[in-house]
């Protein structure tokens, strides 16, 4: 799909999003998760021309990374965008992954990331496995953070807000942790460590360079 927000999912239990409850979610083609119902079937703008706080596109919405994709760029699927339900109340984790998705107007360069909601904490998590820089084509900016429903709070990780240019590998991955109960949000880089899918090899990479050490 391109440009398009999917049907609203059951995230699976409730979770707090800026001090407000939800049990359904949307998901984004261009790397975002929404919590606004209404947008659901809707367009998913690609457009990044402003700094995540106060930009209307992406109100309570989740980018991870918010850049423009398309799984179908050449005609038929690109990737793969899937979305489960993990764990044991009340630690399940709600988990989104787009895997080697093509970027628009850059076919050949994909895009690997993985968003996780935690119940009770209401922690999110976003890991990067590969972001390529399409140079051609929206000014190959991409965002991670997170903003509330109406623009007014925001917190986006360092060196990953508009106007910045920014490539991976190597891996990374960041922690967006709720405060002032649950009214804003501190970011922290953690350990790149996706919840793998059961049906997939898992890919091993160095840490530090991000070179490629084995498949098992």
């Amino acid at each position: 799909m391109d440009d398009i927000y999917s049907p609203l999912h059951a995230i699976g239990f409730t979770f707090n999003y800026y001090g407000t409850n939800y049990s359904q979610v949307v998901i984004g083609a261009n790397g975002t998760l929404d919590f606004n119902a209404s947008d659901a079937g809707g367009g998913d703008p690609w457009p990044i021309g402003a700094v995540l706080l106060g930009n209307s596109s992406k109100f309570n919405n989740i980018c991870g990374p918010w850049c423009d994709i398309d799984i179908f760029y050449t005609g038929s699927p690109v990737g793969t965008e899937t979305y489960s339900t993990d764990g044991v109340a009340p630690n399940r984790k709600f988990v989104v992954t787009g895997c080697a998705c093509s970027m628009f107007s850059c076919g050949t360069q994909l895009t690997t990331s993985q968003i996780i909601l935690y119940e009770t904490t209401n922690i999110i998590e976003v890991h990067i496995a590969q972001k390529p820089v399409c140079s051609t084509w929206n000014g190959g900016y991409a965002i991670v953070g997170v903003q509330n429903a109406t623009g007014t709070a925001a917190t986006v990780a360092p060196g990953r807000d508009f106007p910045s240019v920014w490539t991976i590998p190597p891996t990374e991955a960041w922690r967006f942790t709720p405060t002032g109960g649950g009214t804003s949000y501190t970011v922290s880089s953690i350990p790149y460590a996706p919840v793998p899918l059961a049906s997939s090899l898992v890919y091993w990479y160095n840490a530090s360079t991000g070179a490629y050490l084995g498949t098992g």
